[in-house]
């Protein structure tokens, strides 16, 4: 600080200059060593103590996180619901556009669409299983 700004200050205010209390450690170097820790959380709900940590900051927070879950989850499901009545809705159309090919005389075709309709939602119905235990 400058020496004007010091008269300007009331006296409690004034600041100290620093003591030194050891001049080995004024020479040497300073390390800081840091950690951090990293947690997952692979459930829907946070685990109890970390609900609690949350209230101590906020007591409505983990009421607001279960309500953000709980619409979360609702969201989710109308989502795999629409999904499955788009994929039924597809799988009806292949399978009556091989139907009518069929009739038409174009059996090859309609082999095609048809294995196509079907492979299709059977290799969505295993990636799903395949994501829900987590390979």
């Amino acid at each position: 600080m400058k020496e004007n700004s010091k008269e300007k200050l009331p006296k409690e205010i004034e600041p100290e200059e620093p003591q030194v209390i050891d001049e080995t450690i004024q020479n040497q170097e300073t390390k800081t060593i840091a950690q951090f820790q990293t947690t997952i959380i692979k459930s829907t709900f946070p685990p109890p103590e970390l609900l609690e940590r949350y209230k101590q900051i906020d007591p409505s927070f983990p009421q607001r996180v279960l309500k953000m879950i709980e619409e979360e989850q609702k969201h989710r499901h109308k989502i795999i619901e629409r999904g499955q009545k788009f994929a039924l809705s597809i799988a009806i159309g292949g399978l009556l556009t091989t139907l009518v090919l069929g009739i038409w005389g174009n059996p090859w075709v309609a082999g095609m669409i048809g294995f196509t309709s079907l492979a299709t939602l059977v290799g969505a119905f295993l990636e799903s299983k395949k994501q829900e235990k987590g390979f």
